[in-house]
């Protein structure tokens, strides 16, 4: 699980398979949803690659991200 942003995107890259969330917390009328992505995977151990395009367009790649636990990522400063 990946606690975002709103308005971001995640791209998980897990071999061959790649897997898009957006972090959206509200889908119709009073209601909302947790700002944490959750991905399925499976029996699979690893992401390989999450790439995140926060809202400003920024990018940002995490690489060998272990599976069953909560990751907090932090933007990186602008340089």
């Amino acid at each position: 699980m990946i606690w975002g942003i709103i308005g971001s995107w995640v791209r998980a890259e897990i071999g061959e398979q790649v897997l898009w969330r957006q972090v959206m917390p509200t889908r119709s009328y009073l209601s909302q949803s947790e700002k944490v992505i959750t991905i399925g995977l499976g029996r699979v151990d690893r992401i390989d690659h999450l790439t995140i395009q926060w809202p400003d367009g920024q990018r940002q790649v995490v690489d060998d991200l272990a599976v069953d636990k909560l990751h907090v990522i932090l933007q990186e400063e602008k340089r």
